[in-house]
């Protein structure tokens, strides 16, 4: 009995230096404390080692299957009397701090380092019998107990509360149970991906902003994988720095700082080592807000990010989805009745936002027809402005706007026999969403698209006719008073001659 209270005592300073000590009564049960949990996580538990006052240390694992997770997970061996399961519970004792040496612990004991105690963990999590697992997280005997939790978001690394006896003033353990409990460490499983455009329609050549969200996770000693954030993008390209992928990181409540992400080969993904957040030293971080920021230019109608976290142990995914708007223009002439108006081919237009002019991109179907223009930048003069032309549907579709912009068709050049419609043509626009199954190899996602439509409309008035001058008639007129004349000088001249004789 004096060496199991030799260890309870040893275990128990181990309770004090990681908090003040929660207590019960073990008839009633005890409630082991789990701190760092959200408000909807739920618990079960499993015990590990418990009280064996016939063994050398104490404690024994409650299976053999336990006892082997530990053993191999710690290296123990076997030592002159000491078996390696009663060993592995030495390396364990050793590991607290202060209790390096106590009475009765065999010599060349090696600690048990925290990548090996979390590898015991894992494996004990791993296996398929010898664990018996109870719901909640209430024990009414001492011992080390495995805590689960679940918490919908979240994903927690393996780990284990120590529940003692309480002593009395006379230092005689009582039936009254304590612990310091234990701090979860856990991941965001969730990864959030946001973009500063407002909505989900963007304009072809805008610069937005992404915005990265999780939580830094608490990466197990044993976990030799690197904690690290892919993005991958089509339809934009990643603004660079000299050349240079250049993210903002920021985490907790410290300021944000540049990195340099690792572009691959074509620039369409970059991947960000964050190691330094999240291991070794970076340890201390673990459950804080993580935000990651960078800069894209819109190139195509659709743009396609995924975000995808990983640090070995767990991984999350989640896309986010920008689109261009289309307008369509339609150019009629201006008939008294809509439904007898024609449409007209050829005319002319320039696309105006504020006080620049966009510039486009023809767009052909096979047969070189130009059946719409993309969107391809901005000019401040009409002059250098892309002049857009209606078919023979009296139609012309422009693409890659963006609805939250006001837009006008202004007229340049009319068709032929009608004049130019100096009055501005608006875009109005019509917003509409659809569910889109997209599959790539084995794997189909559906999201959801955004379809924003602008029309607009222009009628032209034909040209007046106008009065003709130097007309054939004027030569008729003439040609008459000739004939008129010489015919009255012929009659003049005949009469004379009668006059004489």
């Amino acid at each position: 009995m004096k060496k199991v209270k030799r260890i309870l005592a040893m275990l128990m300073a181990m309770a004090m230096v990681l908090g003040m000590a929660v207590t019960a009564s073990a008839a009633e049960g005890f409630d082991i404390p789990v701190y760092n949990v959200g408000d909807g996580a739920t618990f079960r538990h499993a015990q590990l080692i418990e009280v064996d006052p016939t063994t050398e240390t104490g404690w024994k694992f409650s299976s053999t299957e336990i006892a082997n997770a530990y053993t191999g997970a710690l290296s123990a061996t076997a030592t002159g009397t000491t078996t390696v399961e009663q060993m592995a519970i030495w390396k364990l004792i050793k590991s607290i701090p202060g209790q390096e040496t106590v009475p009765g612990m065999p010599a060349g004991v090696t600690a048990a380092t925290d990548g090996e105690i979390a590898a015991a963990l894992r494996a004990v999590k791993n296996l398929s019998t010898g664990v018996v697992w109870y719901d909640a997280k209430t024990v009414t005997a001492p011992g080390v107990y495995y805590i689960d939790v679940e918490e919908e978001g979240y994903d927690y690394n393996p780990m284990a509360a120590y529940v003692s006896f309480q002593y009395n003033a006379g230092g005689v353990p009582t039936d009254v149970l304590t612990s310091a409990g234990v701090q979860a460490k856990k991941e965001d499983s969730d990864v959030q991906k946001e973009n500063n455009n407002g909505d989900a329609v963007t304009e072809i050549g805008r610069e937005v902003t992404y915005t990265i969200k999780t939580i830094v996770p608490f990466i197990a000693y044993d976990n030799t994988s690197d904690y690290v954030i892919t993005d991958t993008i089509s339809g934009a390209a990643y603004k660079l720095t000299d050349n240079k992928m250049m993210v903002n990181v920021k985490v907790g409540e410290s300021a944000a700082v540049p990195m340099e992400a690792t572009l691959n080969t074509d620039k369409t993904s970059f991947s960000l080592n964050l190691n330094a957040y999240a291991k070794a030293d970076g340890r201390g971080y673990a459950g804080q807000d993580l935000v990651i920021t960078y800069t894209a230019i819109v190139t195509d109608m659709e743009v396609h990010n995924n975000v995808t976290t990983n640090s070995g142990d767990h991984s999350a995914s989640t896309d986010n989805y920008l689109f261009a708007g289309t307008a369509t223009l339609t150019k009629t002439d201006d008939a008294a009745n809509e439904a007898d108006r024609k449409p007209l081919a050829n005319a002319q237009f320039v696309i105006k936002k504020g006080e620049q002019f966009a510039t486009f991109t023809e767009i052909k179907d096979n047969n070189n027809n130009v059946t719409g223009y993309e969107l391809s930048g901005w000019v401040d003069s009409k002059d250098t402005a892309t002049k857009v032309t209606t078919g023979s549907d009296g139609k012309v579709t422009v693409m890659g706007l963006d609805n939250s912009e006001e837009y006008q068709f202004v007229e340049v050049v009319a068709p032929n026999g009608y004049s130019v419609n100096e009055t501005p043509a608006e875009i109005i626009w019509d917003v509409t969403t659809k569910q889109v199954d997209e599959t790539v190899g084995d794997v189909t996602t559906t999201y959801t698209k955004t379809i924003a439509t602008g029309t607009a409309s222009m009628a032209d008035t034909a040209l007046a006719a106008l009065p003709a001058t130097g007309g054939i008639g004027t030569y008729i007129f003439t040609i008459a008073g000739i004939i008129i004349m010489a015919a009255a000088a012929g009659f003049f001249f005949v009469s004379r001659r009668k006059a004489n004789r």
